[in-house]
This record gives structure tokens, C-alpha cells and sequence, in this order.
């Protein structure tokens, strides 16, 4: 998880066509915020193959702690609270950006580059995810920031162009 896209693709957008960013990344902690979708340092222990239903669980857990947590704390208003769900929800759709962006991959990986009903799929669930984020990266600007790189590798205005992005290629559907 380390060297693959956990921490930053709830920012990042896929385009359509080949993968972008050759050379790729090998660390996450990597200075600046150039990115794409060629890391292949993060396959070196696990296949794509192997690693993504295990992604897709740890998605699907965080989203239902999510739930259980707003559950919980539906009575709460406070700051911690609200910091609290904010922290769960970003971790939820944190993973479920990088379980998205396996799957564009994938994509990419099989047929040399990303198109068609799957891509546009994926990215309509994508643009989904980001609206649920948005909000919580409003709540608490702390979330995506990564401490080793002393930067943001996501937040509220990357978001916010992420989705306008998502809505451009969504539109000429």
C-alpha cells in the first residue's frame, strides 16, 4: 500500500487513454504531487490480481464503519465528533478512489488504454465517491495530508477539480 496509490487517489483523475505518468512512482511519500497511474513498485510482493479484492473488502469495511459511526454519533455536533467522521469517512472514500483506480488499470493494463462503457463506469461510481468527500475535506482540512511529505496529496480544491473533470468526461458521454 505504501508504494501504490492509497494516499493520494481520492485526489487524482484518471484520464482516458494509456497510463499516464511512465516512470511512474515508486514511494508515496514522493515531494510534490506529479502523479499518474504507472506505479509499478507497488506489485513488487502482489499481483494487481491479488491485491485488489483485498483492497475492495478494506473499501467496504471502512464504508460500513463509516455508517456505524455516524450512527453512533448522530447526537453529537461537536467539533471532535464531527473531526472523528470526518477522519472515517476520508479513509472510506480514500480507499474506495484507490479500489477505482485499480480498476482503471486494469483496464489500461489489458487493452493498452482506458475506454469505453467499463472506464466510464468506474468513473461515474468515481465522481460519486468525490461528491461524498468533498464535504468531509470541508470539515476538516486536515485529511489528506501526508506528514512525511509535508504536503497535501489530497484536499478540498483537488477534489473539487477532480469532479469537475469527472463531469466533463461524463458529459460527452
Amino acid at each position: 500500500m505504501y508504494a501504490g496509490p492509497v494516499g493520494w487517489a481520492a485526489g487524482y483523475f484518471s484520464p482516458p487513454g494509456p497510463m499516464q505518468g511512465e516512470g511512474g512512482l515508486n514511494f508515496s511519500c514522493r515531494l510534490g504531487n506529479d502523479r499518474g497511474d504507472n506505479f509499478p513498485g507497488a506489485f513488487r510482493h502482489y499481483s494487481l490480481e491479488e491485491f485488489l479484492p483485498g483492497m475492495e473488502a478494506l473499501a467496504s469495511a471502512w464504508e460500513e464503519g463509516a455508517a456505524m459511526i455516524d450512527e453512533a454519533l448522530q447526537e453529537d455536533d461537536g467539533i471532535h465528533a464531527r473531526e472523528e467522521r470526518a477522519a472515517v469517512h476520508c479513509a472510506a472514500a480514500s480507499f474506495r478512489s484507490t479500489v477505482h483506480l485499480l480498476r482503471i488499470v486494469q483496464i489500461k493494463l489489458a487493452k493498452g488504454e482506458a475506454s469505453g462503457p467499463d472506464y466510464l463506469a468506474i468513473q461515474q461510481k468515481e465522481l460519486a465517491n468525490a461528491e461524498k468527500l468533498l464535504p468531509w475535506l470541508q470539515v476538516d482540512d486536515r485529511q489528506g495530508f501526508h506528514a512525511e511529505a509535508r504536503a497535501h496529496f489530497f484536499d478540498a480544491e483537488r477534489v473539487r477539480r477532480k469532479i469537475g473533470r469527472l463531469k466533463e468526461l461524463l458529459a460527452d458521454r
